[in-house]
């Protein structure tokens, strides 16, 4: 008796072909053409004994094709005498046998021929009754392949990044800054939740399947377009599709000067919002209130709104940009709030001086809510000036609720709140507040680093863990990876455990800091506070830094035994409003002293009162 559970080798040329030819009979398939086509050329290949020649957009459709066989198998092809499957890298056909081959031959013997019918008398009858149903079908596929889908209820929208259609050596910040001013705009939609520019930017305009936008995104609808930029002009069709069917669901086009482009983009983004069901200010949220921007102080804003790392040299970039666009037009008010919110973040990362930085962030602010009081990104910046200029905890808090009821899908102003929270110890508002800016904004490093953090304070150890392994899977190289590890060993007191992400970090100079602040008392704790003191005296180094934080340095001190040094540290933190005085409640460096009096009582002055100064608006 045959052996059911035959090779590929037993599935001869014709044989394949018929099997193929019979599973594209199904309903599976039907309406399928382009999916029909690449398992026909992968079949042709395997009968030839070669693999098949796929070009870019073959490649691309491999994928679908192989998720369409298992839906296949999974419903009516089940009880199939013989698997089809695809190689997942070069589409190589390769065939399981389920039953003996005398069966697989009677079941494929069914398959359609190509260009079959039933006879000579069935074709004339079919190429008539095919003529009579031509006209008909032309004028009803026009109708319906212009006709737009309902969008249906919307939850979540991520507006993808544009094509350019010009040649690549072309190509500038063009197409990414159009695509960050309309998820900028529709941001402040509060019907819906509008994915953050940051995390679009992955599914790169050729690259996108729907199956991946819903469940990577959870996008129920994107925006899509195809941009067309001249030297003085741009031209652009842009369109709304539904993820669950790829139906359009809304068209747009537009061609304009560049400067006259950001009231184009405002229409756009009011028209699409009206579309899906939701409400926009009734103000131009992108052209200046007076005036208008030239087209190049626009491609300047356009390119600070595009920027992606938070990191110095990116920021400064955007600073002069906004800076100069509203030199050339004073009452540009986009710019206005791109440049509150980018002080804010320069606030919050301490790329200056705490209280410049803060001083500076409130002044821009409030220049900014003098031209327009509803703008929700100088609110949040204010709530950051407040936070960390002033601790003035509930300011901030009124201030970040203001920006979330002008932009709902904010994701830094949600994890400013969940900062506020770690404040008070209450962890679990936290790790709400940071995963709900998560869902906005899921791609990007700093936020899946924020949402570890908020889980490890929690004691949600294998979460933050987690985070950290989808981080490492974006950027192996990331260093902050390794600080968050070895925080979640050092919690755990696996102490060796934590010395393994810990110590390459302590040989380099410029994350010596950070990653001493929890390697001193790792090393204390398990019984080296040689290494403890060494690492103190590195810190200590004039050559290396002109100061070293007093909360770093009192988590060591109080390691190794200093206590009274320890903890006059820490009431100079909070007289100089160290930012690490900030985690104090739930930092597990601190765990073993919250019961001592002396740590209560510096916990005590972060909730005093008299602490807050920051002004509010208008004071």
């Amino acid at each position: 008796m045959q052996d059911p559970q035959n090779s590929s080798a037993s599935i001869g040329p014709e044989l394949g072909r018929r099997v193929c030819r019979k599973i594209l009979s199904g309903a599976a398939f039907q309406g399928a053409t382009k999916l029909g086509r690449l398992l026909e050329t992968c079949a042709a290949a395997h009968a030839a004994g070669e693999r098949p020649a796929l070009d870019d957009e073959d490649r691309a459709e491999l994928k679908r094709l192989r998720r369409r066989l298992d839906d296949y198998y999974a419903a009516e092809g089940s009880q199939d005498p013989v698997r089809a499957e695809l190689d997942a890298a070069g589409g190589a056909l390769r065939f399981t046998a389920v039953s003996p081959l005398s069966a697989i031959e009677a079941w494929a013997a069914s398959a359609p021929e190509p260009g079959s019918a039933e006879g000579p008398r069935s074709n004339r009858r079919l190429l008539v009754i095919l003529a009579a149903a031509f006209a008909t079908g032309a004028l009803l596929w026009f109708y319906l392949s212009n006709r737009l889908a309902s969008p249906g209820p919307v939850q979540t929208l991520a507006v993808l990044p544009f094509d350019d259609t010009r040649p690549l050596p072309l190509h500038d910040d063009t197409a990414s800054g159009i695509t960050a001013a309309l998820s900028f705009e529709l941001a402040h939609v509060p019907e819906w939740r509008t994915v953050a520019y940051t995390s679009v930017l992955p599914f790169a305009y050729n690259l996108r399947e729907m199956a991946a936008l819903r469940r990577e995104l959870n996008a129920d609808i994107v925006m899509e377009g195809k941009l067309t930029p001249a030297e003085s002009s741009i031209s652009g069709e842009l369109w709304m599709v539904r993820t669950s069917d790829g139906r359009r669901v809304w068209n747009h086009s537009f061609q304009t000067s560049r400067d006259q482009l950001l009231p184009a983009l405002d229409r756009a983004a009011q028209e699409a919002a009206a579309r899906l069901g939701g409400s926009l200010p009734a103000r131009a949220l992108l052209t200046p209130k007076a005036g208008k921007p030239n087209a190049e102080v626009t491609r300047g804003f356009l390119g600070a709104l595009s920027i992606t790392q938070p990191d110095p040299p990116e920021m400064q970039t955007a600073l002069r940009a906004l800076e100069a666009a509203i030199k050339a037009e004073p009452k540009f008010t986009a710019a206005h709030a791109a440049l509150a919110d980018l002080w804010g973040r320069i606030s919050y990362f301490e790329y200056r001086p705490v209280a410049e930085a803060t001083a500076t962030t409130r002044r821009v602010a409030q220049e900014a809510l003098a031209l327009e009081p509803d703008l929700a990104e100088a609110h949040m910046a204010l709530g950051v000036s407040a936070a960390l200029g002033g601790w003035n905890w509930a300011e901030a808090r009124t201030q970040y609720n203001r920006s979330l009821e002008l932009r709902p899908s904010y994701p830094f102003a949600l994890l400013r709140l969940a900062q506020l929270a770690l404040v008070k110890g209450d962890t679990k508002t936290a790790v709400a507040l940071a995963e709900r800016a998560r869902a906005l904004d899921p791609a990007p490093i700093p936020v899946k680093m924020e949402c570890a953090y908020a889980y490890l304070y929690d004691g949600q150890y294998d979460q933050a863990l987690a985070l950290m392994d989808e981080a490492e899977r974006i950027n192996p190289e990331e260093r902050g990876i390794r600080l968050v590890r070895g925080m979640v060993y050092l919690a755990r007191k696996e102490y060796e455990r934590a010395k393994v992400y810990l110590d390459v970090l302590t040989k380099q100079l410029a994350w010596l800091p950070p990653s001493a602040a929890i390697a001193g008392p790792v090393y204390a704790r398990s019984g080296d506070t040689a290494e403890a003191r060494r690492l103190l005296t590195e810190l200590h180094n004039k050559k290396n830094f002109a100061r070293v934080d007093p909360v770093v340095e009192a988590g060591i001190r109080l390691a190794i035994g200093e206590d009274s040094a320890g903890y006059q540290l820490l009431e100079d933190a909070v007289r100089s409003r160290a930012t690490l005085t900030l985690t104090l409640r739930v930092n597990p460096i601190f765990a073993p002293y919250r019961q001592d009096p002396r740590f209560q009582a510096i916990l005590a002055k972060l909730d005093a009162p008299d602490v807050g100064v920051a002004s509010a608006p208008g004071k």
